[in-house]
């Protein structure tokens, strides 16, 4: 009764790295995937499986819960069965990484003795002993290289938008900022080369295709490492639309889309 419920002792501000070794339990091998999240300059990235920017406030609510992980209920001594408790061939591995130090948990098999909510069995690396967590934090972890990604992907700052190109085939419009000192745009299109005389566009649909392309976000992210086959296979040898911002300062940014 008087033993510490805390599991890790690094406090949330210390932290500035997260590592994951999650055991797949679609192979044969038994073969696990590492994933490696760490903050530099005040943003949080992956490094490992692949070099990925993550989600700032997801990665900060998964540290936050992890710190705040309590042990449930300590396994008696003749009790445990590293073997049996799947602590020998664990599940899961998390590694907090904060001030030169580093603490791991290894998380094994669930406790099929767990009233309630689902716990797995679990242990601090070089201390034996046991004890069972709650199974819920843990469990969101298996999908963290995708769940921490980041998903805004069009980073822009709206007031340095001078121009927007929207092309498909052979078609062309041209959204352009006027020189007015106002948010003022006009309207180009252009099919085979030639031009239509400009017209003034609606400010009120300037405003929201802007807020729409600033605000886009991925819904799943389908190929990290496309091959040539797979960027035609999903169309962007011929994309359906090119979407190329311009801006005051900068390089400009385009967008394919596909289907």
């Amino acid at each position: 009764d008087l033993r510490t419920r805390e599991i890790f002792e690094i406090p949330v501000f210390e932290v500035d790295a997260l590592g994951l070794q999650i055991r797949s339990e679609n192979t044969a091998d038994g073969s696990s995937l590492k994933v490696r999240l760490a903050l530099n300059n005040g943003a949080w990235s992956f490094e490992a499986p692949l070099a990925a920017k993550a989600d700032p406030a997801l990665v900060d609510s998964t540290i936050n819960t992890l710190t705040a992980a309590k042990v449930r209920r300590f396994i008696e001594t003749e009790q445990t069965d590293p073997f049996v408790q799947g602590l020998v061939t664990p599940s899961m591995q998390v590694t907090i990484y904060g001030n030169k130090r580093r603490q791991t948990l290894i998380v094994g098999n669930l406790d099929p003795s767990s009233q309630g909510a689902p716990e797995y069995f679990a242990k601090l690396e070089d201390n034996p002993a046991i004890f069972t967590v709650l199974a819920r934090p843990f469990d969101a972890l298996r999908e963290a290289q995708e769940a921490l990604r980041e998903r805004n992907f069009m980073n822009f700052d709206p007031s340095m938008l001078t121009a927007i190109n929207i092309s498909e085939n052979d078609r062309m419009i041209r959204l352009q900022k006027l020189e007015t000192g106002k948010n003022d745009w006009q309207v180009l299109e252009s099919k085979d080369r030639n031009e239509i005389q400009p017209y003034r566009a609606d400010p009120a649909i300037m405003e929201r295709l802007i807020k729409d392309l600033y605000s886009l976000r991925a819904k799943g992210f389908t190929a990290d490492a496309p091959s040539t086959s797979d960027i035609e296979s999903y169309g962007f040898n011929n994309p359906r639309r090119i979407v190329t911002l311009s801006f005051s300062e900068g390089d400009p940014l385009t967008l394919m889309l596909a289907y």
